[in-house]
């Protein structure tokens, strides 16, 4: 009985003892002081090279956005403000959960800083117009089109996602894997008109992809 009671008695000084102990977690953005805007090297560690650069990076950088430099990231701010800010469209397929968006709208509407800037001290970055894009030539003969005139015309856009392998096992990089997922690209290109994601084909290329496949998908 007294080797209990001494047992115990251990026990509870042992948990007394360890009263203050504390695990320190990363700080993250809710842990900001108030009126502190997060900047983008916060930004970046926290959420553009866990969720973007696969594919928004120099060794890919699908649509000409890479996230890489802060530079890079401010050239494209109106892209993330559109894209992720307001219609959570990426990255695909779902977007971002609330936190990590949550973090992206706070920089974007915060001014963009580079670091972790007082809210009164931030200079809003200058706004880019946004390049007016070049007319897309028609389809000069559509009663010959052949694989040659849309495998760098229209799948050339697929490739950075949908190389080999592709996300969602979808691989657009050969004449033989497009013609294997042509009834998935029909569907998404043609008629949901939601592929490639960020930018749909232009009527032209719509008018020659439908050419292509009406005519047999001729290599």
């Amino acid at each position: 009985m007294k080797t209990q009671t001494v047992l115990l008695t251990i026990g509870m000084t042992l948990l007394m003892g360890c009263g203050d102990f504390r695990v320190e977690k990363p700080q993250t953005f809710s842990q900001l002081e108030p009126g502190i805007v997060p900047g983008y090297n916060r930004l970046f560690a926290e959420v553009f090279s866990k969720k973007c650069t696969t594919c928004h990076t120099n060794g890919g950088n699908i649509k000409g956005v890479n996230l890489d430099t802060y530079a890079n990231a401010l050239a494209a701010l109106e892209r993330i403000r559109s894209k992720v800010v307001i219609n959570n469209q990426m990255p695909m397929p779902n977007g971002l959960p609330g936190d990590e968006h949550a973090r992206v709208k706070a920089w974007v509407e915060g001014g963009a800083p580079e670091n972790d800037t007082l809210a009164e001290n931030v200079v809003p970055p200058p706004v880019v117009p946004a390049p007016t894009p070049t007319p897309t030539s028609t389809v000069r003969n559509p009663s010959q089109v052949f694989y040659a005139d849309v495998a760098e015309r229209v799948f050339g856009r697929c490739i950075q996602c949908h190389g080999s392998p592709g996300i969602a096992g979808v691989s657009l990089d050969s004449y033989e894997n497009v013609t294997k997922f042509l009834n998935r690209v029909q569907a998404r290109a043609l008629v949901l008109k939601t592929m490639p994601p960020t930018s749909p084909l232009s009527e032209v290329d719509q008018e020659l992809l439908q050419a292509w496949i009406d005519q047999g998908a001729r290599k």
